[in-house]
């Protein structure tokens, strides 16, 4: 929800010899919550005319949307945009696996132990989340299987009986008072 400001007729005047036509100068105000000020004062942004370019890029093929992909996000000139010929996804797929580094996995000893973790029933999710946040050794992260909640429960109440001592210690009657685990 826009905030709402009355604007006077002298704003409207003042904007338009910034060039801030009335509807840029109500949006600022009212949907976009800017301060008069700041409304009034900033100039518009200047638009590039990439008419010529577009209608270069429509003959070779190129969709308006691919062509202004290319030069917003991958920094490319209008020229190139328009002119260089998309890839099929034959060509793509060839390019990445010969540009990709990534591609020679198989003699990354990292990958073919996360191929060992899946004949291990570890998915590849937990084998990398061990080896980096929990800094495990590759192969013990890619052998040692995954450790159900019971056991994980189990291997808790034995760590706090060796630290708390007795099972009915009051830390346990804090948290459960109907506590029965033996």
């Amino acid at each position: 929800m826009g905030h709402y400001f009355y604007i006077t007729p002298e704003e409207y005047a003042a904007a338009e010899k910034v060039g801030i036509g009335k509807a840029t100068l109500e949006s600022r105000v009212w949907d976009l919550g800017w301060e008069k000020d700041r409304a009034l004062t900033t100039p518009p942004r200047k638009l590039t005319d990439r008419s010529r370019w577009s209608k270069v890029a429509e003959k070779n093929g190129i969709s308006y949307k691919t062509f202004l992909n290319r030069i917003v996000l991958h920094g490319w000139t209008d020229e190139r945009a328009a002119t260089e010929p998309v890839w099929s996804k034959e060509d793509y797929r060839r390019n990445w696996v010969k540009n990709n580094p990534r591609n020679n996995r198989c003699e990354d000893p990292l990958f073919q132990l996360s191929e060992l973790a899946l004949k291990n029933g570890i998915c590849k999710s937990t084998f990398y989340s061990r080896v980096r946040k929990l800094r495990w050794d590759p192969k013990r992260a890619a052998t040692e299987p995954i450790v159900p909640p019971q056991e994980c429960g189990r291997r808790g109440i034995q760590a706090i009986r060796q630290i708390k001592g007795d099972i009915n210690a009051p830390f346990f009657k804090r948290i459960n008072p109907k506590c029965s685990v033996r």
